[in-house]
Parts: structure tokens; sequence; C-alpha cells
């Protein structure tokens, strides 16, 4: 390496020493919790399992942050990251672009974007403002472009500015997410022919006959004498407990905050209990119920994140239109509201239909004439919000500005 050569490295690289052992504890703490995980009760283990894979995961992404490096010499960039090296002759690059990504907490970081002649995007681990202070980017930032000029081709003399709304911003995350939308979408939509034979076998449960052995009684509605020993209300976002006598029939049973505020120790409840578990507490002042999750949710579920899936879609789509007419990397992209406005519309007609006939949508004459004719609605709108999102030619006065 010759001493004219730019190298840039994060300025937090002393931190790994750190990181490595941050992540080892994260992993200690998820096999704890996931050891520890007796069911759904209990809570403590599912807190350490979850806060395990939150360390692990920030550890990784930091150590990915603060490791990788870039290098500028008189060959091109060459650039270095736990995942992969990249060395890209500076014949190849077209010009060095700024991406400038908006923070969680405010503010924003700026890193330099590298777009090649053949059209694809590659964004340089360092320098960055975040780690060096806009000034020191700024500078360093002109020293790659100098050597740029000296050794390449740049397609523009002007430093051009990549944000969210850009042209040249990236789609890999935002497809990610729609994928991640639908994969939680299609899980939840596997549950609705259990969810609703659930609801149905609850609805038909009647009381067990005299006589009914244990194993009859797990379809039938068996009723239990038992007094309440103490409550245990919490918050609205935590479990809340009655504990009954003696443990009978069971030591104590999670309810919502209102069932354990209007109990009151001392009080004799009548227990409705199917498939095992205590379905109802009725008391002189209160009758506690627990919620059965019906087929219908699960597939207004199920039809939410499909819908919610395709708003990142139309981010993407907007941005690879954006790529194939060959747009600018700076030009601001159309809204994506029209797209938002078709999926909202779509939501209007096709969520009632789920929650009213999650598994028998095909089966009548009026499930399907909602279907045909909703999917038409959507599809009229799913043009409109085409054409609205539609990039101008550049004599169009309503052609967007560069950002």
């Amino acid at each position: 390496m010759n001493r004219s050569d730019l190298v840039y490295r994060s300025p937090w690289k002393r931190t790994v020493r750190w990181l490595v052992p941050l992540g080892a504890g994260g992993v200690l703490l998820a096999a704890v919790g996931s050891a520890g995980a007796g069911g759904p009760a209990d809570t403590l283990p599912l807190v350490l399992a979850t806060l395990g894979l939150c360390l692990v995961a920030a550890a990784v992404w930091s150590l990915y942050l603060v490791t990788g490096w870039t290098r500028a010499d008189a060959y091109g960039l060459h650039s270095w990251t736990l995942l992969r090296r990249r060395s890209v002759p500076w014949q190849e690059v077209a010009d060095l672009l700024v991406r400038v990504q908006t923070l969680p907490r405010g503010g924003e970081n700026k890193r330099v974007m590298v777009a090649l002649r053949d059209g694809r995007r590659l964004l340089l681990p360092q320098p960055s403002s975040a780690a060096y202070g806009k000034p020191a980017f700024a500078e360093r930032l002109a020293a790659l472009r100098r050597l740029h000029r000296r050794y390449g081709a740049p397609e523009s003399t002007r430093v051009r500015y990549v944000t969210g709304k850009s042209v040249g911003s990236g789609w890999v995350a935002r497809l990610c997410a729609c994928l991640l939308l639908l994969v939680a979408a299609g899980t939840a939509a596997w549950f609705v022919p259990a969810a609703t034979a659930y609801e149905r076998a609850w609805e038909k449960a009647g009381p067990c006959l005299v006589g009914t052995s244990d194993a009859e009684a797990y379809d039938c509605l068996s009723t239990l004498p038992a007094v309440i020993s103490r409550t245990d209300p919490r918050g609205p976002k935590q479990p809340s407990w009655l504990y009954f006598a003696d443990g009978r029939p069971t030591d104590r049973l999670r309810v919502s905050a209102d069932a354990a505020h209007a109990f009151q120790p001392g009080d004799r409840v009548e227990l409705t209990v199917w498939h095992r578990q205590v379905m109802e507490v009725a008391g002189k002042r209160y009758v506690w119920h627990d919620h059965v999750i019906t087929g219908g949710s699960v597939a207004v579920m199920a039809a939410a994140l499909t819908l919610a899936a395709g708003y990142p879609a139309a981010q993407v789509l907007l941005r690879l239109c954006g790529r194939r007419h060959r747009r600018p990397d700076d030009e601001v992209l159309p809204s994506v509201l029209p797209f938002a406005g078709a999926l909202a519309g779509t939501a209007a007609w096709l969520l009632p239909l789920c929650y009213l006939h999650p598994t028998d949508m095909a089966g009548a004459t009026g499930p399907v004439t909602w279907l045909a004719l909703g999917s038409l609605v959507s599809v009229a709108l799913f043009v409109l919000a085409w054409r609205a999102t539609r990039f101008p030619t550049p004599e169009d006065p309503g052609a967007p500005r560069l950002a």
C-alpha cells in the first residue's frame, strides 16, 4: 500500500473488544431462556430469550459496522466487510454519490455510494458522517472525487445526494420487509382452519351429562365450584391472576385486569371447564369469559398482513421502474400514496369478507359475488394508482424535481 492511498476505517474499531462479550452474553441469555421455558405462563424465560436475541442482533450489526473499511488507490476502490470483499476499478465507476440515511432518533448519516456503469450501486462501509463528522466526511468525499477525476471519467461534476425518496435509494430492505410480511400472512392463513374448527366446537359444546367419564368430558362443558384465595391485579399490559383455595381445580388462572379487580378473596365462584381449560369464572358480582380466537379474526390478520406487504412492494416497484427508465439517482420518486389508497380501498371490502367467511368463501353465491365485485374495484384502483405514479417525460410540466 502506497502512502498516497486513501484508507478509511471506523474510529470506533476498539469497541470490538466489547462487542464479542456482548454477543456471547446474548447467546447465553437466549439459551437459558429457551431451556427454562415450560409454558405460556412462564414470562421470565421468554423475556430472557428475547433480550438475549436482541443483544446478539445488536452485537452482530455493530460488529459489521465498525469492522468495515475502504481503500482507494490508483487502481480503484477496495472495500472489506464481514460478509464480502469488493474491488472496483475507476474505469467502471460512473460517479460517486452521497447516500443520506435518516437515523431513528433524528439526524442523518451520509455515506458514499458508488454508481457503476452497468447500473449497479455499491454502498461503501466508510467513510460516514456518523463516524467522522460532517466536515471530515466532506473532506474525505472530496479526496475520493479528486482521485476519481484523476484516474477515471466521472459522469457529473457536482455532488448528487440520494435520499430515501430518490430513485437511487436501495430497495433490498423494502423487499425483505415485504417478504417477511408475506411469510407472517401465510403463517396466519395456515391457522385459519384450526381456529375456525376450535370456534365452532366451542359454540356447539353443551353441558356434560351425569356419569360422563373424564375422557368424554373433554368436549363438553363441566362446572366446578371454587373459592378465590387472593387476586393479583396488574397493569393493562401485564397479566393479572386469580388464585384458588387449596389449588383446586388449578393453582391460578390468568384473567383480565378488570376481572382481577372485580373478584375478591373469599368469593365463591363457579368455573366452566372445556378442553381441560377454565373458560368462564362466574361470581355474584362479575362473570369473566376467556377470549376465544375466531377463524374470522385470524383470517383478517392474514389479509391485513398481505395488504401491508403491498406498501413496501409498491416502493420497490417505483424504484425498479426508475432504474429501468434510467432516471437520475437523485430524482425524487413519485409518491407511493396512490398505491396506499388502493390498498386501503381493497381492505374496505376484503377484511369484512374474510371475517364473515374465513373458510367458506367459495361455497356460496354471496361471498363469490362479493369477491368478484371487490376484485374489479381493486383492479381499477391499482390501475389508477399506476397511472398516477408513472414517471413523466422530461417535457412534462409535472416532472419531479431533483432531490
